[in-house]
């Protein structure tokens, strides 16, 4: 499991939410979280704002 998928679970919010969030569909969130596609940088700082973690620690490989 990927360190956002494992912080997103831990602070109990479903994709669903955190695109809602994030102000984008679930699908296009899902398709961020498994690396089919790239978060903007934007995008990456407000999902660690929301998860209260260090967007480094979220998005390393």
């Amino acid at each position: 499991m990927n360190n956002l998928k494992f912080t997103r679970k831990s602070r109990r919010l479903t994709q669903k939410e955190l695109a809602h969030l994030l102000h984008m569909s679930t699908s296009t969130y899902i398709k961020k979280e498994k690396n089919l596609d790239y978060f903007k940088v934007y995008e990456a700082i407000e999902v660690a704002n929301i998860l209260q973690s260090d967007i480094n620690y979220l998005f390393k490989e």
